[in-house]
């Protein structure tokens, strides 16, 4: 081996110093060969060699020499040499070696944890470093179990930590270990608020730090593992695997070597503009190089608080490169001109950075989602449709998202801070007065965009998906229903338990995993080589993510689907972010937060939420077609069916008062020979009734344009008036030409009902009464007399009916004696079935089905007060005989004929009664004056003690004087 390392000839090799052989990673199996690692105390060298098959020979293939650092572990594709090392520091550090190439690149290791966490003074510690602890792929979930027992100061209590496989469980064993901690250290039983605080970020900070340790025990690299098909690299570590993927341009850019990767540069045809990039990679380096972690946390927190981007970027620049005090700003500032002198068109580097920046423009013409499939075929959709779509893949997309909007925020960042610096430097940095007005007018505004942009961006991949009860989740699909929207996003039912996921790892496990990867089948670039997972898929899946996930985008599919998913809190948090600096899809955005509000209770902010949405039904594809779902092309009407969609929400809420003033504003938009406008007035008066707002109920009845509506709301009015009671305004109500409708729906309901539950005649006779209609007030208490009779026996139904004929003659008797009459009710003998607004007959058929012709023959009877009069006697003898007949079945059966009721009476001694009934119905006295004497000459032949106690009680209750006693016996 040493003959194949002529400059190490002289140089022997350490024995047992850690030389490695390594068989070489092929595609070709029958392609055999091997990789050897030589260490020497001055350096080291990889030797590749190919054996003869069948022979003790090899052949060398070349040797590449490595730097001074000791090796960990190495691995060799056909196309690359990669390396694991470790320097002087104990850093970990990895290479790989292009062979085509022949470059080495390093690989830019994810940075570890730091110990401390800066917490914003607004938020709470607890909440700040369960949210960063807890956060997916941050910690281990056993080193935070560890980092508690250490916290518990016991290792006996590991068993009690069996069952904390829930994150939820363990977030909740750490907010109590920690509270522990902190009431332990509290020396006093009262502290200021501010000691508080301070205790609490003490104790809160030890934790995670032992979290972070443990960490990077775990997080210490102990080998890697490639694969030649895919082309994926992993590092193994002791508590884990990183995956390698590609950096994309702005990455390189920024964090590489200064230049963009060699296919975008081959875009740049002018070198001039080649060298201005890489100058102004070397301007950005100068500027982040100055920034401190509280300076970027501090202008971080301050753009969510939608403070002045620009504003926050040049107290930036006063403080970095401008503060007198501080002696090496002016070397900076001087260090800064200097490059940007060197510049030669500062504006169009700045515009092409820029660019490349704005995921609007690269992904333009490209907004089509949700995509079509039909134009992919089997091999596209096949090599693609299945692409990291485990769990892991998806965390590999997300995470590889995260870091790509982490970096493109510091750059755009970055960039604003240097052309801030760059005007403020003036005749310094080379700029002329052109030069200054459009990076001040033009370029400045469009970078502040783009850095809440990218914050947006970043957000999503780092907020956490909230988990949503039972209820809640039933809440909402009856809302999506009501607004005809379906599962037709194939989202998964979130529910939280185990589950521990951001909302951008639930948006690609579903819809939007699937539509990234047509996006990728479309574009062609796995075709040559399906298997180019890690080289080719990474990165373009991240992209189009990228792309769905701008905020500026025309796709609304992201909303949508954390409406879905009843996401309803990272959803009103989007859509507070987005609403300062973004104008695409405003209105379908208010409908969300909207949404969002009314799943919070809280109508009257979603209502007003909706309103401000309306004014983008007839530009917004969302609005148009996800909630309208018209073809409609006239605003107005377009506006209208937007307010009946958005009733159904405040419906299925139960916020009637909402219900009505939505109503109201569509009627007020609405044509007047719109066919919804019948709906509308439905709906306020249905909700007004409901609101007990009786007049203003009243009023949308009469103003309805449908009359079968009308009348279906007439009946509702009377009918929750009635069952109210109030009866008075059943009464007071005009009606207009809706009277015939008001007695025909009380008669039916009259006569349909129980008279033991609830009395319609009564109503039906106030509401003739305060019309001045006597005689159909006369009516109406007559056939209720004659139901009682029927219906209700026992001395109650007596006494109604006593009432009922009173008022029924009390009525007459205000009418022309002449018209003093009144037709008989005759109940139907055929049933009655029901069409809509009219009533028919069920009719008869013959047995082969054909209807039977029959001739209706309807007598009518007259009833004249004389005849009420009769009957009402004829009750009161009844009432007068209750109590005084053994026989009670006489008083539940029905009316008795007249004679009958004058031998009652006789028998009981009630000669006064039994005289009138027999003059009223011309009935001879023989029976009266026969009886009469008989008890009379039963008074004479009677003991004088006997007479004096109770043989003359029924002198008493026929209320017979003595002078009428005296003035008959004459």
């Amino acid at each position: 081996m040493l003959d194949l390392c002529p400059e190490k000839a002289q140089t022997h090799p350490t024995p047992c110093a850690g030389h490695l052989i390594r068989k070489v990673l092929s595609n070709d199996d029958s392609n055999l060969r091997f990789s050897v690692y030589l260490n020497f105390p001055n350096g080291n060298q990889f030797v590749h060699i190919q054996p003869d098959v069948g022979s003790m020979h090899v052949h060398h293939i070349e040797t590449i020499s490595g730097n001074e650092d000791d090796l960990i572990d190495y691995c060799v594709t056909d196309d690359q040499l990669l390396t694991l090392l470790t320097d002087k520091s104990g850093e970990c550090t990895a290479r790989i070696r292009d062979e085509r190439s022949l470059n080495w690149t390093e690989v830019i290791l994810q940075s570890t944890e730091g110990e401390d966490l800066l917490v914003p003074l607004h938020r709470d510690p607890r909440e700040v470093y369960i949210e960063h602890i807890f956060h997916p792929g941050r910690f281990h979930l056993q080193d935070i179990r560890k980092a508690l027992n250490v916290c518990r100061r016991s290792l006996d209590n590991i068993s009690m930590f069996d069952n904390l496989g829930q994150v939820n469980t363990l977030k909740e064993e750490v907010t109590l270990a920690v509270e522990d901690a902190i009431r332990t250290a509290a020396s006093a039983n009262e502290l200021a608020e501010e000691d508080y605080y301070q205790l609490q970020l003490d104790e809160w900070s030890k934790f995670y730090s032992c979290c972070t340790q443990y960490h990077e025990v775990g997080s210490r690299m102990t080998g890697l593992l490639a694969d030649p098909v895919t082309g994926m690299i992993c590092f193994i570590k002791k508590g884990g695997i990183s995956y390698v993927r590609q950096c994309d341009r702005t990455e390189e850019l920024f964090l590489g070597s200064g230049q963009w990767l060699e296919q975008e540069e081959n875009d740049l045809q002018d070198l001039s503009l080649k060298d201005d990039i890489r100058t102004l990679s070397e301007c950005l380096q100068l500027v982040d190089g100055k920034l401190t972690e509280d300076i970027t946390a501090q202008f971080e927190c301050q753009i969510s608080l939608k403070e002045d981007v620009k504003n926050l970027a040049e107290q930036i620049v006063d403080e970095m490169f401008f503060n007198t005090s501080l002696i090496d700003n002016s070397t900076t500032a001087d260090s800064l001109a200097y490059l940007l002198q060197n510049m030669d068109d500062i504006q169009l580097a700045l515009k092409t950075v820029l660019q490349s920046l704005d995921i609007q423009q690269r992904g333009a013409g490209e907004q089509d989602f949700v995509m079509d499939t039909s134009d992919i075929n089997a091999n596209q959709k096949l090599s693609c449709e299945r692409l990291f779509i485990s769990s892991t893949g998806v965390e590999i997309l997300s995470k590889s998202l995260q870091q790509i909007s982490a970096i493109r925020l510091i750059v755009v960042r970055d960039l604003l801070i240097l052309m801030v610096a760059a005007l403020r430097l003036e005749n310094k940095s080379g700029l002329t007065q052109a030069s200054a007005s459009e990076i001040d007018d033009e370029l400045i505004p469009n970078t502040c965009v783009l850095i809440k942009a990218y914050m947006t961006l970043k957000w999503t991949t780092e907020t956490m998906a909230t988990s949503a009860q039972t209820s809640s989740m039933e809440f909402n699909v009856r809302q999506l229903a009501s607004l005809e929207i379906g599962p037709g996003l194939g989202g998964i039912q979130f529910k939280g338990g185990n589950q521990n996921m951001t909302i951008t790892e639930m948006f690609l496990k579903g819809e939007g995993g699937n539509q990234v990867r047509i996006k990728l089948a479309k574009t062609g670039c796995m075709d040559e080589d399906p298997c180019a997972t890690w080289t080719i898929a990474v990165l373009g899946l991240a992209r189009f993510t990228a792309e769905l996930l701008w905020p500026m985008n025309e796709s609304f599919l992201f909303p949508e689907y954390l409406m879905e998913c009843c996401q309803y809190l990272p959803l009103q948090q989007y859509v507070y972010q987005l609403s300062e600096f973004c104008d695409v899809n405003e209105s379908s955005l208010k409908f969300m937060l909207g949404m969002a509000y009314l799943h919070f209770d809280e109508p009257e902010k979603a209502a007003q939420c909706f309103t401000e949405a309306s004014k983008g039904v007839a530009n917004e594809p969302f609005l148009r077609e996800k909630i309208i779902q018209s073809d409609e092309v006239e605003v107005r009407q377009l506006e209208v069916l937007y307010y009946l969609k958005v009733l159904k929400q405040f419906e299925e809420f139960g916020a009637p008062d909402v219900v009505v003033s939505f109503a109201k504003t569509a009627i007020s938009i609405a044509d007047d020979d719109d066919p919804n406008v019948a709906t509308l007035w439905s709906k306020v008066f249905k909700y007004e009734l409901e609101l007990e707002h009786n007049e203003e109920a009243y009023s949308a009845m009469i103003a309805n344009p449908e009359s079968s509506r009308r009348k279906d709301c007439l009946r509702q009015l009377l009918v929750t008036l009635s069952e109210r009671g109030d009866l008075q305004s059943i009464v007071s109500f005009p009606y207009i030409d809706l009277e015939d409708e008001v007695v025909s729906i009380l008669e039916s309901r009259a006569r349909s009902v129980d008279l033991t539950s609830q009395n319609y005649y009564d109503l039906l006779y106030a509401f003739h009464v305060n019309r001045t209609n006597w005689r159909k007030a006369g009516s109406v208490m007559y056939e209720h007399a004659m139901r009682l009779s029927r219906e209700c026996p026992g001395k109650r139904g007596l006494q109604r009916q006593a009432q009922c004929y009173l008022a029924a003659m009390n009525a007459l008797r205000l009418v022309d004696s002449q018209y003093a009459w009144i037709v008989k009710p005759v109940p139907s003998a055929k049933p009655k079935v029901f069409h809509g607004d009219y009533t028919v007959y069920s009719p008869k058929r013959l047995y082969d089905g054909i209807e039977k012709q029959e001739i209706m023959t309807k007598k009518l009877e007259i009833v004249e007060l004389v005849d009420i009069e009769k009957e009402f006697m004829l009750v009161d003898a009844r009432l007068r005989l209750y109590g005084k007949e053994s026989d009670q079945g006489f008083h539940s059966g029905p009316i008795s004929r007249p004679d009958e009721i004058v031998g009652q009476l006789v028998n009981v001694g009630l000669y006064d009664r039994a005289v009138i009934i027999s003059h009223l119905f011309n009935l001879k006295l023989h029976t009266v004056m026969e009886s009469l004497a008989l008890r009379c000459v039963n008074l004479a032949r009677s003991n004088v003690g006997i007479m004096a106690t109770d043989c003359y009680d029924w002198l008493q209750d026929n209320n017979v004087t003595l002078s009428c006693v005296m003035q008959n016996s004459r």
